[in-house]
């Protein structure tokens, strides 16, 4: 349940920052709160249309790994492909002491997810998470 909250958290604030405040705009800082710069990963398909693309928005939340860090991890685990219906979600391992997901897109790889620390005692857990975007923002 815990980390179902931290990472709604997690993706309305990604969600909120890409539409507000473009990315492009945001110094080129390795951030442990925030928003990160835009990445390029493995090329996604949209679940059930025809569109698609391969640039990624990455937020983390009071982390306690960088955005470099965290963008590394989201490519290595969007790699992987799952086998069943799109946006299905998956576990799948992450970094240690983190609890992963991803929800697969329409070629099966885990084009949006994240990752929440199991253990630690405040308020919010460190956390990051991905999801598809344009290199606009």
């Amino acid at each position: 349940m815990r980390f179902c909250m931290c990472f709604a958290a997690c993706v309305l604030a990604a969600t909120s920052l890409a539409i507000a405040a473009p990315v492009k705009h945001i110094a080129k800082v390795d951030v442990k709160n925030g928003p990160c710069p835009v990445f390029k990963g493995t090329a996604f398909i949209y679940p059930r249309t025809k569109s698609y693309g391969d640039m990624y928005h990455l937020v983390v939340v009071n982390s306690q790994m960088t955005c470099a860090s965290a963008t590394a991890w989201a490519r290595k685990m969007m790699k992987q492909r799952f086998d069943g219906a799109p946006n299905l979600p998956h576990d799948i391992d992450g970094p240690a002491g983190y609890y992963c997901h991803v929800s697969t897109d329409g070629a099966g790889h885990g084009y949006m997810g994240g990752c929440t620390m199991t253990e630690y005692d405040g308020p919010f857990s460190p956390a990051f998470s991905w999801l598809p975007g344009t290199d606009d923002y």
